[in-house]
């Protein structure tokens, strides 16, 4: 069974999916498949010209896609295919769990078996992104603009887990989902 963990930025599907893995269940993440992606250089030149950047720069194709709409579907648009294909070329056995951050968004919902949002509330996610991820604050409030809202994302999932609360709760969570990811398996 394929699940995918999706929820807003600074939620904590990256901390569930570590959990995830520590438990022993294959784990890909998308935002780990376009990292690697970023490091070809026939995906840095063609970013390159969408985005009409003389050299590859990680922060540079940020800035230019959070200034323009047009300009980051288009780099989307390129590069989502490619995510996707990746993860498809990793099906495995049993449960499989794949971190989607714009699992909605892009319509992928429909190449899971289930899928689990994660959210908390947004004062915590400003936290985990200024304090944890040294984030400006303004930057972090465009981001989270830019993504469909928790409670969208939670009427469309199968599953919601609430991460307001200390990791140990938040393990317990996810060892109550696997119970019962196992159980829909048999």
């Amino acid at each position: 069974m394929r699940v995918a963990i999706t929820g807003c930025i600074g939620s904590g599907k990256s901390t569930v999916l570590k959990m995830l893995q520590d438990m022993g269940y294959p784990c890909l993440s998308a935002d780990e498949i376009n990292r690697q992606l970023l490091q070809k250089k026939e995906v840095q030149d063609h970013i390159c010209s969408i985005l009409e950047l003389t050299t590859f720069s990680i922060e540079e194709m940020k800035t230019k896609m959070f200034q323009s709409t047009e300009k980051k579907k288009e780099v989307e648009v390129y590069l989502h295919p490619l995510i996707l294909d990746h993860i498809n070329q990793h099906k495995t056995t049993g449960l499989q769990f794949v971190e989607v951050p714009l699992l909605f968004e892009c319509g992928w919902q429909i190449y899971f078996d289930r899928t689990v949002v994660c959210v908390c509330d947004d004062r915590v996610a400003m936290e985990r992104l200024t304090q944890k991820r040294n984030m400006d604050l303004q930057d972090a409030k465009q981001r989270l603009a830019c993504q469909m809202p928790s409670e969208m994302k939670m009427k469309l999932a199968d599953y919601v887990i609430y991460n307001n609360d200390s990791v140990f709760i938040l393990e317990q969570l996810v060892k109550k989902l696997v119970i019962d990811l196992n159980e829909k398996m048999e």
